[in-house]
C-alpha cells in the first residue's frame, strides 16, 4: 500500500509504503530553520493518538504534500493532479481506516501513519475497494489503471497475520523532526507487542534505506504492469 510514500505507502523525500516523512534523526530543538529565518514550533507529544473524523481534513492535507511527487500515490490519477486531488485521496483512506482504528496521528494531524492491524488487513482488499468510487473522478480513465494497480498490491500483501504500514506522511513544512521516525516506531512496537511481522510496500526506491534503518528488509521488487511504477516489498520480523 502507500506507505509517502501508499506503503501501500497508499508508501518525499518520500518515505509510498506510501511514506514520506523527511530526516531520519532525532528531534533536537523546538525551531524550525528556513534560510535566515527561525519559527517556534511546539512540542509534539512522544506518543501517536489516533485519528478523529474531526481531524480526517488536517490529516488527508499533510499526506497530500507530503506525496505530491510521489510515484506510487500518484500512478492512476490524471497527470495534472495537484494537491487537491490527492488530498481527496486520501480522505477516501482515511475514510476507512478512521473507523477500524488504523490511523494515527501527532502534532494536530501534521504526521500521521495507517497502520493496519491483523484484523484490518485481513479485510484490506475489502477497505481499499471501498476507496475506488470516490477517487474513480480524478482519473483520466473511470479508474482502469489504478485498479489495475492496487489489485496486483494486494496480491502481495502476506497470507499471514501481520501488520501493514500502509501509509505514512509528515507535511513537509514540519519534516525533519522526527515525527515520521515515532509514527513507524509506534506500528512496530503494536506488531512486537503481538509478536508479528510488518510489512509495506514502497514505490521510491530513496525510502528502502530509510525503511530499513528500522529493521524492514527487502524481500522483492518488481515493476507494476502496463507500465506501472516499480515497487519495492518490505518485511520486519519480530
Amino acid at each position: 500500500m502507500l506507505v509517502p510514500n501508499r506503503t501501500r505507502q497508499r508508501g518525499g523525500n518520500s518515505p509510498t509504503t506510501r511514506s514520506n516523512t523527511g530526516s531520519i534523526g532525532p528531534v533536537s530543538l523546538p525551531v524550525l530553520t528556513v534560510g535566515y529565518a527561525c519559527r517556534y514550533v511546539a512540542p509534539v507529544a512522544d506518543t501517536p493518538e489516533l485519528v478523529g473524523v474531526e481531524m480526517m481534513g488536517k490529516v488527508a492535507q499533510s499526506w497530500a504534500g507530503a506525496f505530491i511527487d510521489d510515484p506510487m500515490a500518484r500512478w492512476g490519477l490524471r497527470t495534472n493532479a495537484g494537491k487537491a486531488d490527492l488530498t481527496e485521496l486520501f480522505r477516501a483512506l482515511l475514510a476507512e481506516y478512521i473507523p477500524v482504528g488504523a490511523a494515527w496521528q501527532l502534532a494536530d494531524g501534521a504526521g500521521a501513519a495507517a497502520w493496519l492491524p491483523p484484523s484490518a488487513t485481513a479485510l484490506f482488499a475489502d477497505l481499499e475497494q471501498r476507496t475506488r468510487a470516490a477517487i474513480r473522478p480524478l482519473t483520466p480513465d473511470s479508474g482502469e489503471a489504478y485498479s489495475q494497480f492496487w489489485d496486483w498490491l494486494d496480491e502481495h500483501i502476506p497470507s499471514e497475520p501481520v501488520w501493514v504500514l500502509d501509509v505514512v506522511g509528515v507535511d513537509p513544512a514540519l519534516q525533519g523532526l522526527g515525527l515520521g521516525r515515532r509514527l513507524i516506531e509506534h506500528g512496530l512496537a503494536m506488531a512486537s507487542a503481538d509478536g508479528l511481522a510488518a510489512f509495506l510496500e514502497t514505490g521510491n526506491q530513496r525510502n528502502v534505506p530509510y525503511y530499513e534503518h528500522f529493521g524492514f528488509r527487502v524481500i522483492r521488487d518488481a515493476d507494476a504492469p502496463s507500465g506501472g511504477p516499480h515497487i519495492w516489498f518490505l518485511r520486519h520480523d519480530p
